[in-house]
């Protein structure tokens, strides 16, 4: 009798851990597909964005500190109409403030050269490889001749009569960039390439370039071997798109 009822003791305990079990392997089932569904919509958000702002969507809105690839995309976003962003913005979406886009402007140091910052800005631009074909077009420009002073930089600047600029143009889709300003000074092969080098880095292929003939400018079509008979020039790039 005794042997019985350790047995059905027996038997209850184990019917009630495999019940156990189950619920368990139940459980654990609904946690891995709850992470599997988690997982799907993080790639999802990921693909829309960034890392900082999937973090604030899953703090509850929660301000978080935004990497300078954040603020240049959202500048970028700004630009292409303010009005809208603005509604995103109040609406709840991961955006920096205008306020913080505008501290953050005023931080960037503008020096004369490759504007490096601009054509940073121009990688996060939502737009196809086709678009990004664009035309690089140089010109010197005569500017009234003054001492300038910079009080963020704390810099003054000599009186010049020319500003030599760089702008890049897109091909197929109409948008334009200024990318390079110095003054007194002409473009010559070396600053040339490094400014095509930049952009194709950025995804900008540049397909053409454009200037007038003047003196300045037939010396560098000169020392790159460009004439009446050859009207294009090759230049070495690492990983060509």
């Amino acid at each position: 009798c005794e042997c019985v009822c350790r047995c059905c003791s027996l038997s209850t305990e184990n019917k009630s851990l495999r019940q156990t079990i189950q619920a368990m392997e139940y459980d654990l089932q609904r946690l891995r597909n709850q992470l599997e569904e988690s997982r799907q919509l993080e790639e999802s958000l990921a693909k829309i964005f960034t890392e900082t702002q999937i973090k604030i969507l899953k703090n509850g809105g929660k301000r978080s500190t935004f990497t300078s690839d954040d603020i240049s995309a959202a500048i970028c976003l700004h630009t292409a109409g303010p009005r809208a962003y603005n509604h995103l913005y109040k609406k709840g979406f991961p955006l920096p403030s205008r306020a913080t886009l505008y501290r953050w402007l005023s931080d960037v140091e503008i020096k004369t050269g490759c504007l490096d910052v601009a054509i940073d800005l121009m990688e996060n631009d939502a737009i196809d490889e086709a678009e990004k074909l664009c035309v690089l077009a140089f010109d010197e420009m005569k500017v009234a001749a003054a001492f300038e002073y910079d009080s963020s930089a704390d810099v003054v600047y000599e009186p010049s009569n020319y500003v030599q600029l760089a702008i890049v143009r897109g091909l197929k889709k109409s948008w334009k960039q200024p990318i390079f300003f110095d003054f007194s000074t002409r473009m010559d092969a070396e600053t040339l390439n490094n400014i095509i080098k930049k952009l194709h880095t950025k995804g900008y292929p540049v397909v053409a370039i454009v200037s007038d003939l003047g003196s300045g400018n037939q010396r560098l079509w000169s020392e790159l071997g460009v004439s009446e008979c050859k009207f294009f020039t090759s230049i070495k790039i690492k990983n060509n798109l």
